[in-house]
This record gives structure tokens, sequence and C-alpha cells, in this order.
């Protein structure tokens, strides 16, 4: 399946000694090559995807410097039969099976649509992948049945090494990923979190720890659980939403994600030795 695009008339608002760069097959354009499985994640082939965010759907920061209220960006996968998604007719071109769905989910349900064809700032990409868009897609093949095709993932969802008939795995770049989304509001890409939402993500935490507090649990097993509940909570009324600020503010906050990559790391001192 080609990759997806977004309507133009809607809105924009096997092991070896040395791992191997596997952060560098996820290019915007990988396409399977049938005739070898060398060379090929050993994964099942999936479906592409837009990312979507609606008004609601609000995250706490865990890795910014400042806790900050993020979109929640959720996918839309473009699999007949599933959200809206028709099946392509024999002459239809290949946005005919997705573009109604999109478009009624934007003008009937007020979700946002992120461009997949946007490229993502440097400082907003994990470390190896190569410059692109959010959705990438490498050539895999399945374990099973040997299906040869083409594994769709998001930018942040970097294959690692795997054992030998393991399936493959993935490691997420949540830091990475949260620059991003603090990007999108910062640029204009997503709207800001509207009056209220934040107030009642409060309220609902708080609920949440005020139920754990009211159920008959074990020591141990309060203390973690009560414990959890309360981080949550302080965690969200620490929280500031995400604004829209300038595009030199911007270009600053990148320029300032590439320099802090730039910087030599310290090493850590060696503990002392007790005596």
């Amino acid at each position: 399946m080609a990759m997806p695009s977004l309507p133009e008339n809607l809105s924009r608002v096997p092991p070896t000694m040395e791992a191997p760069d596997l952060a560098g097959l996820m290019r915007p354009s990988v396409f399977a090559q049938k005739s070898s499985g060398a060379g090929l994640l050993q994964i099942r082939p999936n479906q592409p995807f837009f990312l979507r965010h609606h008004p609601k759907a609000w995250r706490v920061s865990t890795t910014l410097e400042r806790t900050l209220v993020l979109p929640d960006v959720t996918k839309h996968v473009i699999a007949p039969g599933v959200n809206g998604i028709r099946t392509r007719g024999k002459n239809d071109p290949p946005e005919a099976t997705y573009i109604d769905a999109v478009m009624d989910a934007t003008a009937r349900h007020n979700w946002t649509y992120l461009d997949p064809a946007a490229p993502i700032p440097a400082g907003c990409l994990p470390d190896g992948v190569p410059p692109g868009s959010y959705i990438r897609e490498m050539a895999c093949q399945g374990r099973l049945d040997r299906t040869v095709g083409v594994y769709y993932a998001e930018a942040w969802q970097v294959p690692v090494q795997t054992l030998p008939d393991d399936p493959q795995r993935f490691q997420f770049d949540t830091a990475k990923y949260e620059r991003w989304l603090r990007f999108l509001v910062e640029s204009g890409q997503i709207a800001p979190m509207i009056p209220g939402v934040l107030e009642g993500m409060q309220g609902r935490a708080r609920g949440h720890l005020e139920r754990a507090e009211g159920l008959n649990l074990s020591e141990k097993v309060a203390k973690k659980w009560i414990g959890y509940r309360e981080s949550i909570l302080k965690n969200y009324m620490a929280a500031e939403p995400a604004e829209r600020t300038s595009p030199e503010a911007v270009e600053k906050i990148l320029a300032g994600y590439l320099t802090a990559a730039d910087e030599p790391k310290k090493a850590k001192k060696p503990p002392k030795k007790e005596g």
C-alpha cells in the first residue's frame, strides 16, 4: 500500500558482534524486496496510518525539563473495515479508501489530522533515525507465514537488535517524542488546550486517588497503589499547558535541542569506597 496523504482540502490545523544500524532502516520510503528474506525485520506486515489529535485528549510530560500538558496523539490505522476505512475498488485511487473517514472525523468530531508528509525537526528524532516524517516503513517478513511486505511504524518506534527466531523488538524514544508533541502546539499544528480540560484531568486524578484510599488493601499493596495515584495527581497539579509561541521562539527551542545533543556528556564519578 502506498504512503497515505491527507486530502488537499483538509484543514492542516539477525545478531552480530556489533549491533546493526536498525534505526537507519527507518527511511520514509523503503520497500520490501520479495526476492530474499535477508535484511528484513522478522515481523508481520501491517497497515499505514495517520496520527491525529482530539481536543479532549492530553497527557502530562515525563521527560521534559518542565512538566507540560501535551497533546495525546493516536493512530487512525488505514485498515479496510475499521474506523470508517472502506475496501478499495478496482478503479479507485488509494486515497478513496480513507478520504471520507478523515473528512468525517475532522468535520463532525473535531479531530486534527497531522500531515504524514511534514518533516520532523532533527532535535525531535531518535539518534540514528534519518530525516523524514512521523510515519516510517521498513521491509519485513512474517515469522510464521513468511509473508514479505512492509511494516509501518512511528519515527520514535526504533527497531533494536533481536535474538534469532524472536519477534522483532522495538524501543520507543519517549523523550524525543515529547519534544515533538511540544513542537506541535508551539508551532500551531495543534491548537492549545481549551480552558477547563486540565482541571478535569486533575479532578479525575483526585477521584482515582480517593477511591484507592477507600479500598481495603494490605499495607504493602496500599503503599504502592496509593503512592502511584499520588504521584499522578502531583504531576497533574504541577503541569502547565503547552502554548503556541512565535516562530522565532520555536526555532530557538529546536536549536537548543541540537546544541544539547552536541555537548559532550560528563563522565560519572566512580562511587567512593567505604573504609
